[in-house]
C-alpha cells in the first residue's frame, strides 16, 4: 500500500506502525479489542519489551483505543506548543481522553515550545497530575527553537522521568 509516499508492502494495522531504529517506536495503537493481536504481530518481529516509546498522534479510537495497555511501562512524557495560550487542542484531547479511562499511576512530564506565551507545558502537567501522575520535574518550555543550554535540561527532564520510573518500579511488589 502507497501510504503519502511510504510503501507499506506487508500492509498495515488500524494505522499502528513499529519504527526499527536505534530506538523501537510504535506508533500510535489499535481499536480497543485489538490489542493482543497487534502485540502478536510486533511480537513477530522484535520483542514487545524492547519498544522504547509509544505516540499517539490523537484520540481517535482506531489509533488510540488500546493506548493505556501499551503504556503499562508506566511513563508518559507529553510535549505541546502553546497555540492561543492553550496547549495544542489535539493533545488536550487526547489527555482528556485518557483521563476517562482511569490509567494506573504513572510518571509523568512535560514540555513545550512557544512564540507569545508558554501556558501550554504547564497546561499539560496539570492535565497528567490530574491523572494522577507523578510528576517527574517541572514543565520545560523554550521559546521558539531550543538553545544548548535547553537542550541539556530535556536531557535532565529525560534522566529524571529515568530516575522516577526506576524507583516506581523498584517499589512494585
Amino acid at each position: 500500500r502507497d501510504f503519502h509516499g511510504y510503501l507499506t508492502s506487508r500492509g498495515t494495522t488500524y494505522n499502528a506502525y513499529l519504527v526499527l531504529a536505534e530506538r523501537i517506536t510504535l506508533v500510535d495503537t489499535v481499536k480497543a479489542g485489538f490489542f493482543d493481536e497487534m502485540m502478536g504481530r510486533v511480537a513477530s518481529v522484535v520483542d514487545p519489551d524492547r519498544i522504547d516509546y509509544v505516540i499517539s498522534n490523537h484520540a481517535e479510537p482506531d489509533h488510540s483505543g488500546e493506548l493505556l495497555a501499551a503504556i503499562e511501562a508506566g511513563a508518559l512524557v507529553v510535549g505541546t506548543p502553546t497555540l492561543n495560550n492553550q496547549m495544542f487542542p489535539t493533545l488536550a484531547d487526547c489527555l482528556t481522553y485518557l483521563q476517562g479511562l482511569e490509567a494506573a499511576p504513572l510518571v509523568g512530564a512535560a514540555f513545550g515550545s512557544f512564540g507569545w506565551s508558554g501556558e501550554g507545558a504547564a497546561q499539560a502537567a496539570e492535565a497528567l497530575a490530574g491523572m494522577g501522575a507523578e510528576m517527574a520535574a517541572e514543565p520545560l518550555r523554550s521559546k521558539y527553537v531550543p538553545d544548548q543550554s535547553l537542550l541539556g535540561q530535556c536531557y535532565e527532564l529525560g534522566t529524571a522521568v529515568a530516575e522516577s520510573l526506576s524507583r516506581k518500579l523498584a517499589d512494585k511488589p
